[in-house]
């Protein structure tokens, strides 16, 4: 059953799950050895152009944040794209080094 929401925000719905699966894609793909240029070209979007259309979303919705729960969600998903970027490189890096030590 579909909610009924004046104005559901679709366009940002679909951009903020295209980031967040880039980024989940790039994850995995690195834990598996085997890497590209393609993947160099998929970490260039998610570092570059993907900031820029997160911050963009929330700014578009930021006077609808409390419109609806997707308002809301989106907009806080467009804010804490960055964060979670940082997050995810971090644990990322920590845990290929430790794989690296562990095979020493």
């Amino acid at each position: 059953m579909r909610a009924a929401i004046a104005n559901p925000p679709e366009l940002q719905l679909f951009l903020i799950f295209g980031i967040y699966g880039g980024l989940l894609l790039m994850t995995v793909h690195s834990l598996t050895w085997q890497w590209s240029g393609m993947a160099s070209f998929g970490i260039l979007a998610l570092l570059v152009v993907a900031p820029v259309i997160a911050i963009s979303t929330a700014y578009s919705l930021r006077k609808l944040k409390y419109h609806s729960g997707y308002h809301y969600r989106l907009y806080y998903s467009g804010l804490l794209y960055i964060p979670i970027l940082i997050l995810v490189f971090i644990s990322l890096a920590y845990f290929l080094t430790y794989l690296e030590e562990i095979k020493a």
